[in-house]
């Protein structure tokens, strides 16, 4: 079997060091090997994001076609879309910064660089960042819509954006829940990264 490899920690450049010399910078070696990468789709537009809402709203008009006697208007239809979506991206980047504050605070640094340096978050911290928003926004969402306006467009519409959004966040969630407790998630642009620690427990 072969050993794993290494995961490489990319610094800013220091200033007058050549090209020759970055292997040799403190920074050097990793506190991580890169066990395994884990493919997301893209959180963009695509029909993988839409189609949730859009079942939610179908079933809805479908099964309860009575209880949607008025059609608020379109301005705040996209006030309510618009709310849902940016608090559950500050609901995620909240959990983010308050989980990565207190990673840092508990543990130490390993040959001189810090494990959560490139905002790398062990297994269960990055669980409730995934999860954070979902269990905390739509839930007030609920309540504070349901108490409004009953089981009417506006309710189902919050549901249908928060299904929507979230479902990469989910997917990535049902992947994380396999990896040992004992490694580090670091995401990128086209998923997430498993890192295993060099000093593994």
């Amino acid at each position: 079997m072969t050993a794993p490899m290494r995961r490489s920690v990319v610094q800013p450049a220091v200033k007058g060091a050549t090209a020759a010399r970055v292997d040799s910078l403190p920074l050097d070696p990793p506190p991580f090997y890169l066990e395994r990468e884990i493919r997301l789709p893209s959180s963009g537009l695509g029909i993988s994001s839409v189609l949730p809402g859009l079942i939610i709203l179908l079933g809805v008009r479908a099964l309860l076609p009575g209880n949607i006697t008025e059609i608020p208007s379109l301005f705040l239809l996209m006030v309510i879309s618009l709310v849902v979506g940016s608090s559950y991206f500050a609901a995620r980047f909240l959990a983010y910064w308050a989980v990565w504050l207190r990673v840092t605070r508990r543990h130490v640094p390993v040959n001189g660089i810090h494990p959560a340096a490139r905002g790398e978050l062990p297994r269960n911290g990055f669980l409730l960042v995934l999860l954070a928003p979902v269990c905390t926004v739509m839930p007030i969402t609920w309540a504070a819509l349901r108490g409004e306006a009953g089981f009417g467009p506006e309710l189902w519409l919050a549901v249908a954006v928060m299904a929507s959004i979230s479902l990469r966040d989910l997917r990535a969630a049902c992947r994380v829940l396999s990896i040992k407790s004992s490694y580090w998630i670091k995401e990128t642009r086209f998923g997430l990264d498993v890192l295993k620690p060099v000093q593994e427990p």
